[in-house]
């Protein structure tokens, strides 16, 4: 992994960079502007003095003529100085070059080839200028400017300067807000407040993400300790139930009640077996053209509701199944029996007289009890909540989204929302 630098050497790294680019920009801007003006006046100049070059040079036996202080004019290239021999041989006319010689002592000038009309004849002319642009000479011009580079390289100091200050003020809010989220303890999920210092939105965007983030942590922590309770508790009442046979057995002879708490052992075995190879089925990773459909009959339904009978004993309670079209399911047998069960089983906990009516069509699974329902007590809807977890654990893998709402007049209503689905 590619080790990160910290923010205040990232600053001076690319601002060093900034600022060395830009000093170089200054400098090829001055050295280009300097030396375009200074061609651009010397042409000028040039250009002017053809007319008197052409004057001087009529006669004929001149082949070097003065125009004035500064500028020569040549009709023999033999003539040039040697730092101009090479212009000679050029082709663009009345163009301006500078001419930097290779002896120091010699002094820089330009030079222009152009034509003139000499004697009634077209003649090639050489004009060399040796005049300074500016009333200082370069060297000083150069000094000129470095002091006032030297003036932006101090600014550029002073802006480094603060702009590190900024840094630093801006990033330590985030090394505050990193050491206490190190120095937390790992079950601390309470909301990180904003650090103190210079806040930015970015930071409060960051701490307000870090927040709901824990948030979600500890719902699932929440809701991981309460799936553990829910487990808990269903493999506890089976085991207890066969404790119980058990002990019964030992005790009675008799053959009647050893058959009946041998079906209660049996049952509650089933039972174990059921939620165990439903909760291994949660945590096992599997492809659904693995799975084979399952279409539930009316008896399978009725079983289920058969196994939570006792619930009803001594309520006035009655109950009805009704499959309105056959539906199949992408979901083990043993899953579905978990799921509806649980959704059953809380229907007759909950409802002491009146009707639970179950309805299976190719859109939902509907369970709808005329009990006390999800508002009128607390402990009631936790107890429903706490239930249901593992029902929605299986319809969240299977495709499926769970209900649970409160009927107008009395009771709730649980559905399953089937997936839509071709093979459904």
């Amino acid at each position: 992994m590619k080790k990160a630098k910290m923010a205040k050497r990232l600053t001076f790294s690319y601002f060093s960079v900034f600022s060395i680019a830009l000093i170089c920009i200054h400098y090829s801007v001055f050295y280009t502007t300097f030396e375009g003006i200074e061609q651009s006046i010397s042409q000028k100049r040039l250009t002017e003095a053809k007319s008197k070059a052409q004057q001087l040079l009529s006669g004929g036996i001149a082949k070097k003529v003065k125009i004035n202080e500064n500028i020569f004019a040549y009709s023999d290239p033999n003539l040039l100085p040697k730092s101009a021999h090479f212009q000679s041989h050029i082709s663009v006319i009345d163009e301006a070059y500078e001419i930097h010689p290779a002896q120091q002592k010699e002094k820089e000038f330009f030079v222009m080839q152009t034509n003139l009309l000499i004697e009634g004849k077209k003649t090639k002319i050489w004009m060399l200028d040796y005049k300074d642009v500016y009333s200082v000479n370069k060297l000083d011009m150069l000094r000129s400017q470095s002091f006032l580079l030297a003036i932006s390289l101090a600014l550029l100091i002073i802006s480094l300067f603060v702009i590190q200050k900024l840094s630093s003020l801006l990033t330590e809010p985030l090394y505050k807000l990193a050491s206490e989220l190190t120095s937390r303890a790992p079950s601390n999920l309470a909301p990180v407040e904003v650090p103190s210092g210079i806040v930015t939105h970015e930071l409060e965007s960051l701490v307000s993400s870090i927040n709901k983030y824990q948030q979600q942590i500890q719902g699932l922590v929440e809701r991981e300790r309460a799936f553990n309770d829910y487990v808990s508790h269903e493999l506890r009442t089976p085991l207890t139930v066969i404790k119980g046979a058990i002990s019964l057995l030992k005790q009675s002879p008799n053959q009647t009640f050893a058959d009946k708490q041998i079906n209660r052992l049996s049952q509650a075995s089933d039972e174990m077996v059921e939620y165990v190879t439903t909760l291994l089925d949660l945590t096992r990773v599997q492809a659904e053209n693995d799975i084979e459909l399952f279409t539930p009959k009316q008896q399978d339904i009725e079983d289920i509701v058969s196994s939570y009978q006792y619930l009803l004993a001594g309520n006035a309670v009655t109950w009805t199944v009704t499959i309105k079209e056959n539906i199949s399911l992408r979901l083990p047998a043993s899953i579905f029996k978990v799921m509806l069960g649980n959704l059953i089983k809380n229907a007759f906990a909950y409802t002491d007289k009146g009707t639970i009516n179950i309805t299976l069509s190719n859109k939902v699974i509907r369970i709808v009890d005329s009990g006390i329902g999800l508002k009128e007590d607390a402990n009631n809807l936790q107890s429903y909540g706490l239930g249901l977890l593992i029902v929605k654990d299986i319809c969240k893998k299977y495709g499926m989204h769970l209900k649970l709402f409160d009927n107008p007049d009395k009771g709730c209503t649980a559905e399953i929302l089937l997936p839509n689905r071709p093979e459904l």
